[in-house]
């Protein structure tokens, strides 16, 4: 197993020939900040005062998760694709996920 290439990173490589510390924060970097991706103040307000309204996971028929709005484990967020619709985090990368995965095949001349 090779070591980080972070200088003086004593840690095994994780990703990218990084440990796991340096690797999240390279990412980190290469996203950007949230203002950066177009999620400014306005979206963050935006946000709040939705999940406030609303105080729930909107997942249809119901959330599958029990720890749903919990701000610790699984806080709720604002869909960006449907706008104001609100889900827990998990419920809301799963979403982006399974559309992730439609693009795709529809890309690929799939149904």
């Amino acid at each position: 197993m090779t070591g980080c290439i972070e200088r003086g990173c004593p840690l095994p490589a994780y990703r990218r020939s990084r440990c796991r510390e340096h690797y999240l924060a390279e990412e980190r970097r290469r996203r950007g900040t949230t203002t950066q991706r177009g999620y400014g103040a306005d979206w963050q307000r935006f946000t709040r005062e939705r999940v406030l309204e609303v105080g729930m996971c909107q997942t249809q028929p119901h959330c599958p998760y029990p720890d749903s709005g919990n701000p610790l484990t699984n806080p709720l967020t604002t869909d960006h694709m449907t706008l104001g619709l609100v889900l827990c985090r998990r419920c809301n990368s799963a979403k982006q996920h399974a559309d992730r995965g439609a693009s795709k095949s529809l890309e690929r001349g799939g149904p």
